[in-house]
């Protein structure tokens, strides 16, 4: 610990020291007089000369030394701790560590008397300490004081071992669980048979830096387990309904659990949990992913995002533009979509501008409220007519008849055309228009 420095750990160590004669307020705060004070009292040396081996004079900030827990050494306490014994208040230590904390972060209890040591190794046994350390070495490393070993349930079972199954996974949903002075508090708990209590968590840093809507989850979820998973479950669906209200239908359950988990845990506000379904859902949004939401999306690939307005944006495309000028590439019509799903006017000004498009495809159509679709199904029925067959709405000539906006120009083009391609029904009627022509002139001339 250092200067400026505060929690249980700086709180414990004030009343170990006061225990030493050294008088200071127990505030919690590592101040100059707590400072004095460990430099003071960690002066004294063992002269007695205690079992086992010394403690490493190369220990900085953590024991240099890797735990080797002898099977079957203790009686009564399962799991197979370590023994240490504390030169300064020359007692034992039975020392567990936090699971998954690199490098080892030691949790004790203070063998309370000789009674207890015998019972531990039985009363001929002479004992060894696995490390011989001092208080100061504790307060260095931020070792977990957890009070008597009397605490401990008497069982041969391992007490942190169903705590150690379930950590990563309950991390996520106790993000607390992640702090070194927590874990402690709650492993020590889960030792002597308890739940941490909210006192304990007050005295935290971890609880003194967080939200209230965070103190409020982590009080939720120690206190009541099945009413906190009902209520992370409550969240999962409304987050499934979120992304599928903007979008995006089967979500990936890792996505669902991210988002419903940041905000069940109040790290997120309902503000923030919207602005990322939406930038999730909407690389067209004006919502952009934060760090958080970036690095798990990295780890998940590539998600269907939202195809909200897509089918309105090809709609109006095909409505005003036809098949020609209106098939835009995939990309063309989703960015547009995003554009349409965040501007509440989008709508109306890409309509206007679709107009502006058409006007300058059909110049002789002068009322721009008439759109290509309006133009273009009179003019298929004449020339299916005309020709005798169904057509291709791309065919040329159609597309230049329909462009005359000129009764008489179109059907003379659609005819040549016809009788050019010797559709039947044309060429029928232009032989008989020939043959009409023929018999009129012979009368004429008889």
């Amino acid at each position: 610990m250092a200067l400026g420095d505060r929690g249980a750990n700086v709180r414990k160590e004030q009343e170990r020291l006061n225990g030493l004669g050294a008088n200071l307020v127990v505030d919690g705060i590592w101040g100059p007089k707590t400072q004095a004070a460990v430099e003071k009292y960690a002066t004294k040396e063992d002269s007695s000369g205690s079992s086992g081996s010394s403690t490493p004079s190369t220990a900085k900030g953590k024991p240099d030394y890797t735990p080797d827990n002898n099977q079957g050494r203790f009686n009564l306490v399962g799991g197979n701790p370590d023994i240490w014994y504390n030169k300064d208040t020359k007692g034992y230590l039975v020392v567990y560590y936090v699971p998954n904390s690199e490098p080892p972060l030691p949790i004790y209890w203070e063998v309370p008397d000789t009674d207890t040591l015998e019972a531990y190794f039985g009363p001929d046994v002479e004992v060894k300490a696995d490390l011989n350390i001092t208080n100061a070495q504790l307060v260095e490393w931020g070792a977990l004081g957890q009070g008597s070993s009397l605490e401990i349930p008497e069982t041969d079972q391992d007490p942190l071992l169903s705590w150690a199954e379930i950590y990563e996974r309950q991390a996520e949903v106790r993000p607390y669980l992640k702090d070194p002075e927590v874990i402690g508090l709650i492993m020590g708990a889960a030792i002597e048979g308890r739940s941490v209590t909210q006192a304990e968590l007050e005295s935290t840093e971890w609880w003194q830096t967080r939200t209230e809507a965070q103190r409020e989850w982590a009080i939720k979820v120690e206190a009541d387990p099945m009413s906190a998973q009902q209520t992370i479950d409550s969240n999962k669906a409304r987050v499934v309904d979120d992304l599928a209200k903007a979008g995006m239908k089967d979500a990936p359950e890792e996505l669902v659990a991210f988002l419903a988990t940041k905000y069940t845990t109040g790290a997120w506000t309902e503000n923030i949990l919207i602005s990322q379904v939406a930038a999730v859902t909407d690389p067209w949004s004006e919502h952009v992913m934060n760090d958080e939401t970036k690095a798990f999306m990295s780890g998940v690939g590539e998600v269907d995002t939202s195809r909200k307005e897509e089918d309105t944006v090809r709609q109006l495309l095909r409505r005003w533009l036809g098949p020609t000028f209106g098939q835009w590439s995939d990309k063309d019509v989703a960015a547009k979509a995003g554009s349409l799903r965040n501007d509440p006017d989008g709508e109306i000004e890409f309509v206007e501008s679709l107009k502006d498009q058409r006007m300058a495809m059909f110049p002789n159509y002068k009322d721009r409220s008439v759109s290509y679709e309006s133009i273009m199904q009179p003019w298929k029925s004449y020339t299916e007519n005309k020709w005798g067959q169904p057509i291709d709405e791309l065919d040329q000539s159609f597309q230049t008849a329909m462009g005359y906006n000129d009764p008489e120009k179109a059907r003379k083009l659609l005819t040549q055309t016809g009788f050019d391609r010797g559709y039947s029904k044309v060429v029928g009627e232009v032989s008989d228009g020939i043959e009409k022509g023929m018999s009129s002139s012979v009368r004429g001339a008889v």
